[in-house]
């Protein structure tokens, strides 16, 4: 299996989820500065993202356990800066988010890649409703009201009490489209002291 260079995680795209009413990471500036390109072999064929992670990568993993998986190669020295809460290095298929004091913290999904539940991005919210039916935030409101307040619903993760999903459907908070749909799934630590995330 041949090493290939992966992508950089498009700046555009942090920066515009880091001004999302979660917070994917806490500012723009940890976003623009630890954004990093990752060596990567393939994650595998049929990933699914969840109930621990994607591929051998698992949450709470450090970059030293993710680079034995031999999925990803994370150089010693961006592994060895601790200056920033937040490192996120591209990956094949994802984006992963290593917190200062929690290892692997968020897990940004591929479009195609789904939960276990089948659910991915272009998902409606009624059918991330029907699919997690405990969503997180009932005290906001059905999930249709949940979604125009946030742009985004977040749930408990089946099998993994120490995991959130979030399903982001529009950023910026505030009322988005009617008809919005999943434009990114995120699988995320629950307690990571809000480091790459405040979703949950």
């Amino acid at each position: 299996m041949r090493t290939v260079v992966v992508r950089l995680v498009q700046a555009g795209l942090v920066v515009v989820l880091a001004f999302a009413g979660f917070h994917l990471v806490r500012d723009t500036q940890d976003a623009q500065k630890y954004h990093q390109a990752a060596m990567a072999l393939s994650l595998g064929d049929d990933l699914v993202l969840g109930p621990n992670g994607i591929g051998k990568l698992t949450l709470g993993m450090s970059v030293a356990d993710a680079n034995a998986t031999d999925q990803v190669r994370i150089p010693a020295d961006l592994a060895a800066d601790t200056t920033g809460k937040c490192h996120v290095y591209a990956a094949d298929a994802a984006d992963i988010h290593f917190a200062r004091d929690h290892g692997l913290a968020v897990i940004t999904a591929a479009p195609t890649v789904k939960t276990p539940e089948g659910i991915a991005a272009g998902a409606t919210v009624a059918e991330v409703a029907k699919a997690y039916p405990k969503l997180n935030h009932a005290d906001r409101g059905t999930p249709e009201q949940q979604e125009q307040a946030t742009g985004y619903l977040a749930a408990p993760v089946p099998a993994n009490p120490k995991a959130n999903y979030v399903f982001v459907f529009h950023v910026g908070g505030g009322s988005g489209p009617k008809d919005a749909k999943v434009q990114v799934v995120l699988l995320a630590l629950a307690d990571q002291d809000n480091q790459c995330t405040e979703a949950g």
